[in-house]
């Protein structure tokens, strides 16, 4: 199991929302019914403009009756997708986030989700009309995500509408951050120090930061898929510079 995966799977156990948004107000310790709220809100919110952008971008009336989320942790945006969907399929590492997002799906009356472990993409049938992941391969090694993204691309229809977000590099890249992320990262006393300083158990799960190299993910669109054309919106937050990529597959795939 990839480190970064078991990461993830403890997220799920002790702190989903956290996990999702991280925000201190969305705490498992401090999750009222009202900021429950406001954390769906805010999911319903990004995929209005989600929606906005490919409308104002690529199509007026985009249909999409099938839809992948990639990354779909507790249900935030795979919610407000399957209310105008015919079918959504929500894959995500961990198990307890997939149990708390067909909880969330229950309460909210969706009952058209699919929800799967992600170890199941290769097995997924079918084409999608749009395909998404949103704050998710910011925390997956580039060497692991590059592949995860082209498997995600190569089950969107022709003509069907992809969404990706990435990161690319820090906000603030010196020796000293540098140094101190490395020790948290790899010398598990150094992360349990740092946990308890922060008020935090001293095994709390590591939110790991991964940057890409954007031609890679250019690469896989313009060589392998044949997209012609995207729009790009920049993204700044948790001390990363990223970007989220709107594109329409165009041609059939070809090998690389």
């Amino acid at each position: 199991m990839l480190r970064t995966e078991e990461e993830w799977r403890k997220y799920g156990e002790v702190d989903p929302y956290f996990g999702v948004l991280a925000h201190e107000k969305f705490r498992k310790e401090r999750l009222s019914p009202e900021l429950k709220k406001e954390f769906f809100e805010s999911g319903k919110r990004d995929v209005a403009q989600f929606v906005e952008t490919v409308s104002r971008r690529f199509h007026k009336e985009f249909p999409v009756e099938r839809v992948l989320e990639f990354g779909c942790g507790v249900g935030r945006l795979l919610i407000p997708f399957a209310k105008m969907a015919k079918e959504v399929v929500g894959l995500d590492v961990s198990e307890a986030m997939l149990k708390e997002a067909a909880a969330n799906c229950r309460e909210a009356g969706v009952s058209n989700a699919i929800l799967m472990p992600s170890k199941d993409l290769e097995a997924i049938q079918g084409s999608f009309d749009l395909v998404y992941s949103y704050i998710v391969f910011q925390h997956i090694p580039p060497s692991v995500g590059l592949p995860i993204f082209a498997r995600l691309v190569d089950l969107l229809r022709e003509g069907g509408i992809g969404i990706f977000h990435f990161t690319y590099r820090e906000k603030e890249a010196g020796m000293l951050r540098r140094v101190v992320s490395w020790l948290r990262h790899y010398v598990p006393i150094v992360k349990g120090v740092a946990n308890v300083v922060r008020g935090r158990p001293y095994g709390y799960p590591l939110m790991r930061m991964f940057s890409y190299e954007m031609e890679e993910v250019f690469f896989v669109m313009q060589r392998r898929f044949e997209v012609e054309e995207c729009y790009l919106e920049f993204t700044s937050h948790e001390g990363y510079l990223g970007c989220i990529i709107f594109f329409q597959k165009g041609g059939k795939a070809v090998t690389a």
